[in-house]
Parts: structure tokens; sequence; C-alpha cells
């Protein structure tokens, strides 16, 4: 990780330091979002793939994530589930970053 990119915490919302495994959630994001164990999980698999995987295999692993948390959201807006504690703001925008608002 280029030690330079998580201070531009303009640019994200959520940084994971593959190389000390640590989550960062810059002030103006804490407001809407707490980490929940997906945030967990999910720095905890790019960590492991970082450890393991080509930058190809990092892209493919958070791809294959990103897919999951949109099926989440899409079983959330259809009703046919509820959003897990505390991911009811996170998924909220996730659907919104994705388009899948109407």
């Amino acid at each position: 990780t280029d030690s330079r990119c998580s201070s531009k915490t303009e640019y994200f919302d959520l940084f994971v330091d593959v190389t000390t495994a640590k989550i960062t959630i810059p002030e103006h994001a804490k407001v809407g979002m707490a980490v929940t164990g997906f945030h967990k999980s999910l720095a905890s698999t790019i960590v492991k793939a970082a450890d393991k995987e080509t930058d190809q295999g990092i892209i493919k692993v958070i791809a294959l994530k990103t897919k999951e948390l949109i099926a989440v959201v899409k079983q959330v807006q259809a009703q046919s589930a509820s959003a897990p504690a505390g991911m009811e703001r996170f998924l909220a925008d996730v659907a919104v970053a994705e388009g899948l608002t109407s």
C-alpha cells in the first residue's frame, strides 16, 4: 500500500491497509457508517488475498465480494430479507452508488 493513499481521506469512506490489516474510516464518513461484521470480513478477505494473490487476483476477490453485497442489497429491496443489523444505512448508500434506486 502506498502510504500516501491513506492520507487522501477525501477520496474514500473506508480504507483497508493490507500491510497492517487496519480499517480506516475518515471523519466525514463516520457519521453514517458503523463498522460491522461485513466490513471486518471484507477487510480480512482483502488482507488474505493480498498475501497470496496477484493484483489481478485481489481485484477478482473484491469483485466477488461486491457481487455478494449487491445481492444482499437486491434481497433487501425485494423485501425477501431484512437488512443485517447496523447495515441499513450502508446498504442504502451502496444501492445509490450502484444505481439500484428508482
